[in-house]
């Protein structure tokens, strides 16, 4: 086979990105992948068939609080089968559109997709189904798995990931959710809503530790009002099945043991990067267990390899972060032209009802970096009409600024994946808590709320002590 310019190897998002980059400046490319359906994570069993299940879930309980709007109602138990028939499809319509728009694109360019599982066998080529390829570059997009934990018994008593979910045929009576990260905590809230008793266990003292505390809690509170069951500083150390249940034997940290049973058990302990089988070492790339090590130019300790999305050690294991790292490899090794990888404002979300959105640094973060002349700026739900309207009565948002600039906004509450965008561009302009304030926002609507904080918090600033003895002294001056 002739040498190729690039090699790309895995076929998710950020794998087309990068080789359908590469292939419209004329360059030589062949992506692969070990599976048939291309697409990655992302399309076949996490954030399309995830959050189809969260919007299954909250018209479910929409027709279950139909009556707090003045309407009449009635939810017949849901059957799982169905519902995951609608998520197939759903996600079957997404990849005839985009996946197989990405691989006629790929072809008509003039790329070659293979399958199979490659290794390196030295710093420039690999080998792969028995044949050699030799390319001036590789870029890494393999993704990652459910990382499943080395408790005794959990095997054999069987337990249901990401993965495996949306294969069910039967919504089970109970659940027990392990983790206290978004996706744990996310199907918490869609095994509530469909109906299942729901327990999670957390290894800390509460969920979602990365984010702001105090927003996290809110989640917290939503879930429990919903039902679900929280129990936490908790270890599993065994797990065995009896008279049709699966029980998990548990160690609490203050060290009282105690047994929980369920008719399913839900794994969500994060996710472990997809690096083995391709003779990294033999490239000499170097690894940890969070993922493959690559500079701020996303590049290996290999200067032919680069590497992006979930299989690299980043904060950001995100579909958005994968795409965005595309173009900074595509930069770095297509057009040479020097790009570093910054996430100052980068946004993610937890799609959980109310939603949780975080932008820049939260509250506490700015504290942990000593950083001087922090304001947190603050504004409940409950004070704007909008949310009256829609009958939401909690949520918050919180603004980080320094000396007036925007550093940082978190928000729990309705629509808060798309009220966070309006905070990320702020961020990366450079943008002041007052700019906020002077756009104006349409009324009625939830986004009025980036507004309102702003106003306030420049309404504080205007007329402080300071302040009011300077507009005394200008009243006396043209008295």
């Amino acid at each position: 086979m002739d040498k190729q310019d690039l090699v790309v190897i895995g076929g998710g998002t950020s794998g087309f990105i990068v080789a359908i980059g590469a292939l419209k400046l004329g360059l030589k490319v062949i992506l692969i992948d070990k599976n048939s359906r291309l697409g990655g994570t992302a399309l076949h069993v996490g954030c399309i068939p995830s959050k189809t299940m969260l919007h299954v879930a909250q018209i479910a309980h929409y027709f279950r609080h139909a009556q707090d709007f003045g309407l009449d109602a009635k939810l017949m138990p849901v059957n799982l089968a169905q519902v995951n028939a609608h998520i197939s499809q759903v996600v079957t319509g997404i990849e005839r559109q985009d996946a197989l728009e990405a691989q006629q694109t790929f072809q008509r360019l003039g790329g070659e997709i293979l399958l199979g599982q490659p290794k390196f066998i030295d710093n420039h080529s690999l080998l792969l189904n028995n044949e050699k390829i030799v390319a001036k570059k590789f870029a890494l997009a393999t993704g990652s798995r459910t990382l499943c934990p080395d408790i005794p018994g959990l095997a054999q008593v069987e337990y249901v990931t990401n993965e495996t979910v949306f294969k069910q045929q039967k919504l089970p009576a109970s659940i027990i959710i392990l983790g206290g990260r978004p996706a744990a905590i996310e199907f918490a809230q869609i095994y509530a809503r469909l109906g299942a008793k729901v327990t999670v266990v957390v290894a800390g003292d509460s969920i979602l530790p990365q984010e702001d505390a105090e927003l996290a809690s809110k989640i917290g509170e939503a879930l429990v009002q919903e039902g679900v069951e929280f129990y936490f500083n908790t270890q599993v150390e065994a797990a065995y099945w009896q008279q049709d249940k699966k029980f998990l034997e548990c160690l609490h940290a203050s060290g009282e043991k105690f047994v929980l049973n369920s008719a399913e058990i839900f794994v969500s302990l994060g996710r472990k990067a997809n690096f083995e089988g391709l003779g990294l070492e033999n490239a000499g790339v170097e690894y940890s267990e969070e993922g493959i090590l690559v500079s701020k130019k996303l590049r290996t300790t290999n200067k032919k390899i680069y590497a992006l999305g979930d299989v690299i050690s980043s904060p950001y294991k995100l579909t958005h972060a994968a795409e965005y790292q595309a173009n900074i490899v595509l930069s770095n090794a297509v057009f040479r032209f020097p790009a570093h990888a910054k996430y100052h404002g980068f946004p993610y979300v937890i799609f959980t009802n109310p939603e949780y959105a975080q932008v820049g640094l939260t509250e506490q973060q700015a504290i942990e970096q000593g950083l001087s002349n922090i304001e947190i700026a603050r504004f409940d739900f409950k004070d704007l009409d909008s949310a009256a309207i829609q009958g939401v009565n909690s949520g918050l948002i919180k603004i980080v600024t320094q000396r007036g600039k925007i550093i940082g906004a978190s928000i729990v509450g309705p629509q808060a994946s798309n009220l966070i965008a309006e905070w990320g561009l702020a961020i990366n302009l450079g943008a002041y808590i007052t700019d906020v304030a002077a756009t104006i926002h349409a009324y009625p609507t939830l986004a009025q709320i980036n507004r309102r904080v702003a106003s306030k918090q420049t309404a504080k600033n205007l007329f402080n002590t300071s302040n009011n003895w300077l507009l005394r002294y200008w009243q006396l001056i043209f008295a």
